[in-house]
């Protein structure tokens, strides 16, 4: 092996090890980690119950668009072509307004 290409791994070697120093993730260390989520307060009609949230778990603005985000993502089904937006329609109240749906495999359910 020549000195050059010696010079080159090392430096490779020695990139990867420090890439994985304090990096709090690869630690699994997530305390550090700056967190300022913002409230999510819908607006419910005067006629409606009270919106129950736990204190522990309350609804963020980053949390509901994650959520709309995974809802329209394909990646989460089985061979990653349907998402749940696939057959919960929003202009169905989300249903597909079927008796029974079809999954990714083209099979129908046994309920609605």
């Amino acid at each position: 092996m020549t000195t050059r290409r010696l010079i080159i791994y090392l430096f490779i070697f020695w990139g990867t090890l420090s890439a994985c120093g304090d990096d709090p993730v690869a630690t699994g260390d997530l305390t550090d980690i700056e967190y300022d989520p913002i409230a999510y307060l819908p607006a419910i009609p005067e006629n409606f119950p009270a919106l129950e949230q736990p204190e522990n778990n309350m609804m963020t603005v980053d949390g509901i668009l994650l959520g709309r985000k995974l809802f329209f993502d394909p990646i989460l089904s089985g061979d990653s072509t349907m998402s749940c937006a696939s057959c919960h329609l929003q202009q169905g109240n989300f249903t597909d307004n079927l008796a029974v749906s079809s999954g990714i495999d083209g099979f129908e359910g046994r309920r609605s």
